[in-house]
């Protein structure tokens, strides 16, 4: 019997699903003619679908595997770099950011943000002292965060009032590409160290091995 798979992604509401179906034909001539279709789209607008049996599928994944796997090893071994790339579309929960402007000349700093969201599910707080603004990013809902730390409804942070708003549209879009340029950023310059330490780590050894050594009697 054949199978024929594709990866699809299917929009419902703020989510959106990436995977793979397989469908079992009855006849092998039916299984056949659908691996043969070259053109066929789940929607009008969406990409030609990717049709295969169900064998080719599983070699194809586990090559990818395979791929993976050998690269981290050599990177491991301080040959191949990991690079860690910046998707195209970033995926994210919307209403997680609170952005907190008029910051200067108010002495404040991350512990002191955390301390007043204490409770509230702070994530993280991108802030350094002296940064006009502050985003901080929950678990949950930013304004439901913003709404329990209210008094009389003022928003007081280190004795001065000043007020936050929580990102949505291309702001909130941005911030995300933004946070996870800075990752992939970090992840790879963790990766250079560790190759470089390596690499080092591997001549003082080879140093080493060119001495000899006598045994006194």
């Amino acid at each position: 019997k054949q199978w024929y798979q594709r990866r699809v992604a299917i929009t419902a509401g703020d989510s959106e699903f990436k995977g793979s179906v397989f469908i079992e034909f009855v006849e092998q001539a039916d299984a056949d003619k659908m691996v043969a279709t070259k053109e066929l789209k789940f929607t009008p607008e969406s990409d030609n679908l990717l049709i295969m049996s169900r064998n080719d599928y599983f070699k194809s994944k586990n090559q990818n595997v395979k791929q993976e796997k050998n690269v981290k090893r050599e990177a491991q071994m301080g040959g191949t770099e990991v690079k860690h790339e910046v998707p195209e579309h970033v995926e994210y929960e919307k209403g997680k950011i609170l952005k907190i402007s008029e910051l200067e000349g108010i002495e404040t700093s991350r512990e002191d943000m955390k301390t007043l969201f204490e409770g509230h599910g702070v994530s993280w707080v991108t802030f350094n002292k002296g940064d006009p603004e502050a985003y901080i990013r929950f678990e949950g809902s930013a304004q439901e965060a913003l709404e329990k730390v209210r008094v009389d409804e003022k928003f007081i942070l280190s004795g001065k009032e000043s007020s936050p708003v929580v990102l949505d549209g291309t702001e909130e879009e941005e911030y995300w590409k933004k946070s996870a340029y800075e990752k992939a950023e970090f992840f790879n310059k963790k990766n250079r160290k560790r190759k470089f330490d390596g690499a080092r780590g591997g001549r003082g050894r080879g140093r080493g091995g060119r001495g000899k050594r006598y045994r006194r009697d």
